[in-house]
């Protein structure tokens, strides 16, 4: 038997857009929340890649990274609701207070999952959060959480530089489509990788508009897959923008002098946040794995 830790062989993706200025570097201030480690994954959860992107024009700056201690939760009874409020009760005292910030994963319905739900803890072994969104059923599957304390600082763990990016729309010769896969015409040669994110903006059918990751097929040409058939080919071509890559490297190759975060292991429970120094909009993403085979 193996002595390290296994993980699932298929990554998942986190996800998060910031762009509220923030230049403070002592973990207060805005920040967004990238990914929240497993509290049912003692081993930690483990991060394998950053890439951060403009989401429009952008100036110089910088988008730093912050590690936010939490804990994993207690295993969760039942999730109860009486309109937007979540009760959640656990098998066993949770240790928790008032103001606390809960992460809930993994619950159905999903209106039951939240990130750093602020919580009212009226005993020992019950919490309630606010939901977003009022649930038809109490949760059929109650999942995991965890907690982050309220007076937890965030602790800066990496400043990344990123340079100024221009998203100019360009020009669309045509909009085809099979089903729900779209083939875009340039009008000129778009220069574009596979990979790549583009905005498609103006279209008709609107089913073409959208941010999606393209597969390039040609010089002129590239695909890629709505979320529905549009029906039709596009009546109205619209435009299209590239979303310009800031930052995207594994962090094998940027921090390869850094011993010991090659890759990242995020404890159970807890947070990878990200904030950047100005107003412009980024999304940051990470590739993590964090199931045990």
């Amino acid at each position: 038997m193996t002595t390290q830790a296994q993980y699932a062989s298929i990554p998942k993706l986190g996800k998060v857009t910031i762009a509220v200025a923030n230049a403070l570097r002592d973990g207060t201030g805005a920040m967004g929340t990238l990914l929240t480690a497993s509290p049912t994954i003692m081993s930690g959860t483990r991060v394998d890649k950053i890439q951060v992107q403009a989401v429009g024009d952008t100036l110089p700056g910088i988008v730093r990274l912050f590690l936010v201690k939490g804990s994993p939760g207690t295993p969760i009874s039942s999730i109860a609701f009486s309109s937007t409020t979540a009760t959640v009760t656990t098998a066993s005292s949770h240790g928790l207070a008032t103001g606390d910030l809960a992460t809930v994963q993994n619950a159905m319905p999903d209106q039951y999952n939240v990130t750093n739900a602020a919580i009212t803890v009226p005993n020992a072994t019950t919490f309630t959060y606010t939901l977003p969104v009022a649930p038809t059923t109490n949760a059929i599957a109650q999942g995991a959480f965890s907690t982050i304390k309220a007076a937890e600082i965030a602790q800066l763990w990496r400043e990344i530089p990123v340079t100024a990016a221009t998203v100019v729309p360009r020009t669309i010769t045509s909009i085809t489509s099979t089903t729900a896969l779209a083939t875009l015409t340039t009008a000129a040669p778009h220069g574009l990788t596979t990979g790549d994110t583009v905005i498609v903006s103006g279209a008709t059918p609107a089913a073409y508009n959208g941010s999606y990751v393209i597969t390039v097929t040609g010089p002129s040409t590239f695909t890629y897959t709505m979320a529905s058939s549009p029906g039709a080919n596009a009546s109205i071509t619209g435009a299209y923008s590239v979303i310009k890559s800031a930052f995207s490297k594994a962090m094998a190759s940027q921090f390869a002098s850094d011993a010991g975060y090659l890759p990242l292991i995020l404890p159970a429970g807890w947070q990878l946040r990200a904030s950047t120094n100005n107003a412009d909009a980024f999304s940051v993403s990470t590739t993590f794995v964090g199931d045990m085979q």
